[in-house]
């Protein structure tokens, strides 16, 4: 539209110069060597005009016939140099696309067209990727590096091939050089710190948090966690040599990140050697609310050295109430009453677990209540046989390892926190239905079979035995008042003592029937193959005093026992 109007503005300005012209007649006369030259002013201006346009024609001649060499040159490099582009930009949608052969062949031409062009460079290299030729990538990365403009991307593709083959120093050492060259490089920086926190290197790791912090290459809330772990790490170090420096780190670890278990358990520990419980109790409270951990339980109990049984009962008590609804607040209730011998507490607390949730944890704490309360060896080993397929409880797991402590990197991948609180995802194996029979059921005595046949589990420990009930406590009517029921005594220190010997007893027995059922199913396996002719095995009978199992919250037997059986029963456990 702005050439539109200007075309007719100097249209109309040259009608109007013409118009005035043509107004105002003149002459032009022109004396040279005794010729007298007259021209009208309108003829005059034209001559003047062509005489103009002459002149630029012929310079414009001159310069096409001058520069005619170097015009087609500039042709035929032009020409070149698009048909280099077009296989360049081929080549990449080749590469793109999967086609290798296409791919190289097109960035061959791009390399004979364009030699100097660095894009011609890179398509050779993932040309070479693509075609399996790594040898040739590296080595065509390797020219990158002489050039100021290529340097960077001749050191990321060099990066790449060595952690393709996994030489964790020589990717390092161009990630390193290409930092010092370009500090923002988000590559570059991401991959130094993962180095650095891989070998341990904390002070250099925190630097390099900073740099890529100043360079907004990550945001503030994986800025403060990050910090948060490399300060604990540091300070984890520093416990034993440096307890104040130690404590220092963890209270400004803890401050960053007040849900990070370990920062809140070194600056616990160590405020309480201070003699500082308080803030002690405190640090463990603030993340109790956040993110309850076993570890924390025992370390808030035990803030105070010196504190009994009850003290340290009392002190968990409170605990709890900071996140009553979590299962990890009600099993620390209920391992505390346990060793304060608050049996109804821990019944309580851990019926009500067993009911939504059984792990391992809970079933031997249950067994742990059975064997304290009423020296029942059978209903803990009915507990512990129960625990064999139970869930999982919760451990520090990453990557697959799962470990009794929590490390700030990860032992498989080096990585910064790694390790969650988190069941471990595995395999279960549960044992059939006999084996737990079997571990749950009073030990008969062994009874001599053939080879083929299965054997019975041995006994593994004296201190896990059945009490069976005699003929005369069996047939002892429900309202003798002579011989009323004897109320047990409270329960001891020894008792509780005897109790976890019991505990580790049925353990070790369980662990040995599960790989005793593994070999007999395997010489069972092995035995089907060859038919045998049969034997005569002696038929034994069943125990009367086997323990059914029961669930969770089953109180005790009842619907198909007798009443008689029944009265005998709670006379010898007493009542619960």
């Amino acid at each position: 539209m702005l050439r539109l109007v200007t075309f007719f503005v100097i249209v109309a300005a040259l009608a109007i110069g013409a118009a005035w012209l043509a107004d105002r007649p003149g002459v032009v006369s022109l004396n040279w060597q005794g010729y007298a030259i007259e021209f009208s002013l309108m003829t005059a201006a034209i001559l003047l005009i062509a005489v103009v346009a002459v002149v630029v024609f012929l310079r414009d001649l001159y310069r096409i016939i001058v520069k005619s060499p170097s015009m087609v040159g500039d042709f035929v490099r032009g020409r070149r140099r698009d048909r280099g582009y077009e296989a360049l930009s081929k080549g990449m949608l080749a590469v793109g696309s999967g086609d290798t052969a296409g791919a190289r062949k097109l960035a061959a031409e791009a390399t004979r067209l364009l030699p100097h062009e660095p894009m011609t460079k890179l398509l050779d290299a993932q040309a070479a990727q693509a075609a399996g030729r790594r040898a040739d990538a590296a080595a065509t990365f390797n020219t990158m590096l002489a050039t100021p403009e290529t340097k960077l991307l001749g050191l990321r593709g060099l990066f790449l091939e060595a952690k393709r083959d996994t030489n964790v120093e020589a990717a390092r050492q161009y990630a390193a050089e290409a930092l010092s060259i370009a500090p923002g490089m988000p590559w570059a920086g991401t991959a130094m710190f993962d180095f650095q926190c891989a070998a341990g290197e904390w002070d250099e790791a925190l630097g390099t948090l900073q740099i890529l912090t100043e360079r907004k290459l990550i945001d503030k809330a994986t800025t403060r966690r990050r910090r948060a772990v490399l300060l604990t790490a540091k300070a984890m170090e520093s416990e034993d040599g440096e307890p104040d420096r130690a404590l220092s780190l963890a209270l400004e670890a803890h401050g960053l990140a007040p849900d990070l278990v370990a920062a809140a358990l070194i600056g616990a520990r160590l405020s309480a050697r201070l003699g500082n419980i308080r803030r002690a109790a405190s640090l463990i409270e603030q993340t109790w609310k956040q993110k309850p951990h076993p570890e924390l339980a025992e370390a808030y109990a035990r803030v105070r050295p010196g504190d009994s049984v009850r003290d340290r009962y009392r002190r968990i008590k409170s605990l709890t109430q900071k996140a009553p609804h979590r299962q990890e607040s009600r099993i620390a209730l209920a391992t505390a009453a346990i060793d304060a011998q608050d049996w109804a507490v821990a019944r309580e607390t851990l019926l009500g677990l067993a009911k939504t949730s059984p792990t391992v944890r809970i079933c031997r704490l249950m067994a742990a209540v059975e064997a304290g309360e009423f020296n029942d060896e059978g209903r803990a080993r009915e507990w512990l046989a129960r625990s064999v397929n139970a869930l999982p409880d919760p451990a520090w797991t990453a990557d697959g390892q799962v470990s009794e402590t929590w490390l700030p990197t990860s032992p498989v991948t080096g990585k910064l926190d790694a390790f969650e609180w988190k069941v471990p995802v595995e395999t279960l194996t549960p044992l059939t239905e006999t084996a737990i029979e079997a571990l749950a059921s009073p030990i008969p005595e062994p009874v001599a079979l053939e080879p083929r046949e299965i054997a019975e589990p041995e006994p593994v420990a004296d201190a896990v035995e059945e009490l069976p009930a005699t003929e005369a406590e069996a047939e002892t009517p429900a309202n003798d008042d002579a011989e009323g029921s004897a109320t047990p005594e409270p329960a001891t220190d020894a008792n509780t003592e005897v109790a976890a010997a019991t505990i580790d007893a049925a353990t070790e027995q369980i662990e040995a029937a599960q790989d005793k059922a593994e070999t007999d199913e395997t010489t069972a396996n092995a035995s089907q193959s060859t038919p045998e002719p049969p034997v005569d095995v002696p038929h034994k009978e069943e125990s009367a005093t086997v323990t059914p199992i029961r669930p969770p919250d089953d109180p005790g037997p009842s619907g198909d026992i007798g009443i008689d059986e029944e009265t005998a029963t709670q006379k010898r456990a007493g009542p619960r």
